[in-house]
């Protein structure tokens, strides 16, 4: 009865010091999860670059090699564009360059671009009432192929992929 009064003390003591034991590690547990996840936002902020990588203007995380490449890139065609945008502003731009030309006739280029706008929009309207692509209208006039034109009064616009349009003659 001695050894069964010891073996049941023994028991006790160890299930506390097994209870005192779990908390510790428990503790422990929480303590290295929080160091982790501190460690981990301060490693996040200082590698995370974010930029507009996508003209769309949608923010993605840029951390490897291939997404600085591209937000690179980006940025250089950016530039371009803009290096563009201001040369045209100054008169030197390739497409449409009006430079040159008397007012008069700058006018009447504008109005038969107007002109063919306007046809070039009640054409896509019939087509939709009709229910047919309005893609077979042809795209829509640029101001420039009327100032580019040697003969502005008679415009047909590039070619396009269209063959099999229903509305081609033969």
């Amino acid at each position: 009865m001695q050894d069964n009064q010891n073996l049941i003390t023994f028991s006790n003591t160890l299930v506390q010091d097994i209870i005192i034991l779990r908390t510790q590690v428990t503790l422990l547990t929480l303590e290295n999860k929080n160091q982790c996840a501190k460690l981990y936002v301060k490693e996040k902020k200082r590698m995370t670059v974010r930029e507009r990588v996508t003209p769309g203007g949608r923010v993605i995380e840029a951390t490897g090699d291939a997404c600085m490449h591209a937000i690179q890139s980006v940025q250089a065609e950016k530039s371009t564009a803009s290096a563009a945008k201001s040369s045209r502003k100054q008169g030197e731009g390739t497409k449409g360059s009006a430079k040159g030309m008397p007012p008069a006739e700058i006018e009447c280029c504008r109005a038969l671009f107007h002109e063919a706008v306007k046809v070039w929009k009640t054409e896509r309207a019939n087509l939709k009432e009709m229910g047919m692509p309005m893609k077979v209208a042809g795209p829509e006039p640029c101001l420039y192929w009327f100032i580019e034109a040697e003969d502005p009064e008679n415009i047909t616009p590039p070619a396009q992929a269209t063959t099999n349009s229903p509305l081609m003659t033969s």
